[in-house]
């Protein structure tokens, strides 16, 4: 066990940063995520890279199973994206065009758009277990 001294700043925020960044220090490689990915940005997932990104990773994942054509997924779009912005460091979030990947829906028992589901962190996480 390592013991290490905290000498930052007593607040909320210092101490959450201290705590998430000696987190991430001892499970990396944090994620599988897509080259050039950046903090906020919606991560697009299909049946070729959904259980590679999902359950080789320890974060927090909230998932978007929408379509093109959907009107409520075209509105719910923007606000999804805004928490991806505001939420980017500390929780992945990603976009799966269920029309596109039916075999992803019907194995997670989509059955209506938008869909949102949430992945708690862990690695080791079984992605038919998350349903």
């Amino acid at each position: 066990m390592v013991i290490e001294d905290f000498d930052g700043l007593r607040d909320t925020e210092h101490v959450y940063n201290f705590c998430t960044e000696k987190y991430r220090e001892k499970n990396l490689p944090y994620t599988n995520l897509p080259d050039g990915y950046v903090p906020g940005d919606l991560i697009i997932l299909d049946k070729d890279n959904y259980d590679n990104m999902i359950t080789t990773s320890n974060d927090i994942w909230m998932l978007m199973y929408g379509a093109p054509w959907c009107h409520h997924c075209k509105l719910s779009k923007p606000d999804f994206e805004s928490a991806a912005k505001e939420l980017g460091n500390d929780v992945r979030f990603a976009t799966v065009d269920a029309d596109a990947n039916r075999s992803l829906a019907k194995r997670f028992k989509i059955d209506k758009l938008p869909y949102f589901k949430y992945y708690d962190a862990g690695y080791g996480n079984k992605a038919d277990d998350m349903v």
